[in-house]
């Protein structure tokens, strides 16, 4: 546990969450921004995370392992490899003679449950959840993260400690079209539905999912949805001055269906009426890159345009933010993309920049992100791409200033006021 003295406090909350004080982690900065407001409602966090997480100093913060089940041995083997060796095909090899012996049971395990590899986490953290209730005797447990885990065990613990439990899903654990195998369906159904029964609290991130789940279970007037926001400390950033290239930087990861093709072909369109533009346009990307997205980017012409910076410190990733000419939003053309919000949306648009985004049938993020100074465009439509990064170049040329409105409208305070608003009401409903 962190060097945080044990003390008993009035109002504490035992939190629960795999990821925590793990930077470049959404799930973790998600409840790391939550922290201060929640003491400054006079509330003590109790943090219950895995082991793999880091370290809180100025909370209580207890950090367990996953149990010794074959899907987290095998996590542990690949993650253990890929920080010692970095040449893939050495490292496959070593990994599959590694894995040989656990294979039976990897598969044994998968055909009784196949969900997701962090769930055995669920049996190690459930029972120093009790054991933390019994000490510290918070008024309220508070799950939340993308994992199934944290609400499993939250749902132990709660029943055990007869304390109110809010469950909060960054993600949603069920969606309407599911790629996955039939009995994984069924069984993430099961434990949604267990999940929206047993909380006397739900909370989603966006209206969508939460209406999503109300259709799929029998969560009625238990559901919410509260916006993550961001903080204010994002507004204290250096200002914006015009250069002579124009920047689109994004930020986050690029993989799998999220790649710069869709902005490839947009500017292709464009540059036919317009060929000299392409010596100004400059590409950046803040983050991690897999294989196929590189690839995309190594084929096409606009390769020399284009500058990696890789993973970087939030405060640095913000900074540049402020700084670009035009931030560039990529959601997903998948199914899940349209009942979520991408984190670094409400940090974008508190940086007083250019948005240009490419959705993918996402209403809620559309009405969210349609302002003067935007430009949007469906995903999978070049032609309303192309008109979306004209509109943003033509700003840029001309004399109009081009710094946008700052809009602050959803922070990580009205997040967790919201959030404690709910606690106080199902604390009052479980006592009566």
């Amino acid at each position: 546990m962190s060097d945080t003295t044990n003390t008993k406090t009035d109002t504490s909350w035992l939190i629960l969450s795999h990821a925590a004080a793990k930077p470049g982690s959404a799930v973790s900065n998600h409840i790391d921004d939550r922290l201060p407001y929640l003491k400054a409602h006079g509330i003590q966090p109790i943090m219950l995370s895995c082991s793999t997480s880091g370290q809180y100093n100025d909370v209580p913060h207890y950090r367990t392992s996953e149990a010794l089940l074959p899907s987290s041995l095998r996590s542990r083997v690949r993650n253990y490899l890929k920080s010692r060796i970095a040449t893939k095909w050495i490292r496959q090899t070593f990994q599959g003679f590694a894995l040989i012996p656990i294979l039976p049971f990897y598969a044994l395990e998968k055909l009784l449950l196949d969900i997701d590899a962090g769930w055995s986490w669920t049996f190690s953290v459930g029972k120093k959840g009790i054991a933390l209730c019994e000490e510290y005797q918070p008024s309220c447990i508070y799950s939340t993260g993308g994992s199934i885990s944290a609400h499993l065990a939250a749902m132990k613990i709660a029943r055990h400690a007869g304390i109110p439990w809010i469950a909060e899903f960054q993600d949603p654990l069920v969606h309407d079209v599911w790629p996955y195998s039939r009995r994984s369906l069924w069984q993430y159904k099961f434990i949604e539905r267990l999940i929206c029964h047993r909380a006397q609290a739900v909370v989603f991130l966006t209206k969508a999912a939460m209406e999503a789940a109300q259709r799929r279970t029998d969560l009625g007037n238990q559901g919410h949805y509260i916006y993550a926001g961001t903080s204010p400390k994002t507004l204290s950033i250096s200002p914006y001055h015009k250069g002579a290239t124009m920047n689109f930087s994004h930020f986050g990861s690029m993989g799998g269906k999220r790649h710069f093709g869709y902005l490839f072909s947009g500017l292709d369109i464009v540059l036919k009426e317009n060929p000299e533009w392409a010596k100004f346009i400059c590409i950046h990307q803040y983050g991690s890159i897999d294989k196929s997205a590189k690839k995309i980017i190594n084929d096409s012409i606009w390769k020399d345009n284009v500058t990696y910076h890789g993973l970087v410190k939030r405060e640095i990733a913000l900074k540049h933010m402020a700084e670009t000419d035009c931030l560039l939003l990529i959601q997903n053309p998948e199914f899940w993309a349209q009942e979520t919000i991408p984190a670094k949306t409400f940090e974008y648009l508190r940086m007083g920049r250019p948005i240009l985004g490419f959705l993918y049938r996402n209403q809620e993020l559309f009405e969210m992100l349609d302002k003067p100074q935007n430009s949007l465009a469906q995903v999978d439509d070049p032609q309303a791409i192309a008109k979306a990064i004209k509109k943003q170049i033509v700003r840029w040329l001309s004399d109009e200033p081009f710094n946008a409105h700052t809009y602050t409208e959803w922070t990580t305070k009205d997040a967790v006021d919201q959030l404690v608003k709910i606690a106080k009401e199902i604390s009052f409903v479980h006592h009566a």
